[in-house]
């Protein structure tokens, strides 16, 4: 289990930044895309989002949580991580639990009302604007996850040796 943590940890990590970059970078840009807007609606394109970040925070919350144990348990294992790995590991968690549990419910929320045809234009473009104050807050908590995620990657990864541990 020593040895096989740290690894596990590491490759989460790994996992994490690279999905979120994937996310990032690939997958929301494509899904707003001009040739998607041909065949779908911007509202469909937003549910196919959704669809999208619902599963990927499931995905974040369990690679967060193998980060903060990983990073809770290191002392006891004999690893040489750094100090600030469990309160990063833990900011990391937290942010991960906010977004998933608070943020994307209220704009998955917005988001219909903003497209609800039985809501009046006031209704609509109240939660329009509403709606783009809260995904601004998102993607600047996902540029803190991704930044943090990479901080802890690399603290761990490179600083204390490939798997974290010390060395026999």
């Amino acid at each position: 289990m020593k040895r096989f943590f740290p690894q596990l940890v590491f490759l989460s990590v790994a996992l994490w930044v690279g999905g979120g970059v994937f996310l990032t970078a690939v997958v929301g840009p494509t899904v707003f895309s001009r040739e998607l807007s041909e065949v779908i609606t911007r509202h469909q394109a937003g549910l196919v989002a959704q669809a999208i970040l619902s599963r990927y925070f499931v995905l974040q919350l369990i690679l967060a949580a193998i980060a903060f144990i990983g990073s809770f348990r290191a002392r006891a294992w004999g690893w040489k991580w750094s100090s600030l790995a469990l309160p990063l590991a833990a900011g990391l968690l937290l942010l991960v639990l906010g977004s998933g549990l608070i943020l994307q419910p209220r704009m998955r929320e917005w988001n219909e009302i903003r497209y609800s045809p039985s809501r009046s234009k006031v209704e609509q473009e109240e939660a329009r604007v509403r709606f783009g104050q809260w995904h601004g807050i998102a993607q600047l908590g996902n540029l803190l996850v991704l930044s943090g995620a990479l901080l802890l990657g690399w603290q761990q990864g490179f600083s204390s040796g490939r798997d974290g541990s010390k060395p026999d």
